[in-house]
């Protein structure tokens, strides 16, 4: 299951951030196959937080992975799970370094769930816009569905939320985000072998400029 890990600190994330960094090759090793790392974002102006995206297999492998190997990094104060439901993976364009990276949270009416994921999942967006995931997520009642793009400008992407997703009947609230900071944490190579074995519908060309041969 992927499953987003907000990592929370008392203090600038900057410093659980560099710590996680750097042992992450020690924790990928004694976790075996049965979680896998993905990638570390931070959201802006969420100065004592950042995000982990991992699959796990199970319960007991999340468990392993937060109290056993997360909570040992020095600056780490606690946590929350976001986990994601019937997510979805778009292939993007080879670079990406010239966008902007942007998640979208949905609050929806219950009634509306369906229609609004079925008019949502859709990769046809304006020029310029490009959808990285999308998924069920029931963190708190005001997250219905939650999705990432990436656009050439904060304009653009204000545009399309003001213009489309607002708009969509059943949405009753929409709050963005705006990620600074992005470091994944397996190499282009292993991440499109992992992408076709586990998620096989998928491409993740996408992230080739950011990631180390």
């Amino acid at each position: 299951m992927i499953v987003i890990i907000r990592i929370h600190s008392q203090k600038e994330i900057k410093y659980a951030w560099d710590e996680l960094v750097k042992q992450k090759d020690e924790i990928q090793s004694q976790l075996g196959n049965k979680s896998h790392l993905l990638y570390l974002t931070k959201r802006m102006g969420y100065h004592n937080e950042a995000s982990l995206l991992v699959d796990v297999e199970d319960q007991a492998g999340l468990r392993d992975l937060i109290v056993n190997h997360l909570s040992k990094i020095k600056g780490v104060d606690g946590f929350s799970l976001h986990q994601l439901y019937s997510p979805k993976f778009y292939p993007l364009p080879h670079d990406t370094r010239d966008l902007k990276r942007f998640t979208v949270i949905l609050k929806v009416d219950p009634s509306s769930l369906s229609e609004v994921y079925k008019k949502l999942i859709d990769p046809n967006l304006p020029a310029g816009l490009r959808k990285v995931y999308f998924a069920f997520t029931f963190y708190n009642l005001d997250e219905s569905l939650l999705f990432s793009l990436l656009a050439p400008s904060e304009e653009i992407f204000k545009k399309y939320v003001a213009e489309v997703i607002d708009k969509l009947p059943g949405v009753l609230q929409t709050s963005t985000y705006t990620i600074e900071r992005t470091k994944p944490f397996i190499s282009y190579k292993d991440w499109q072998a992992y992408a076709s074995q586990k998620l096989s519908a998928l491409s993740w060309a996408h992230l080739k400029g950011q990631f180390t041969e």
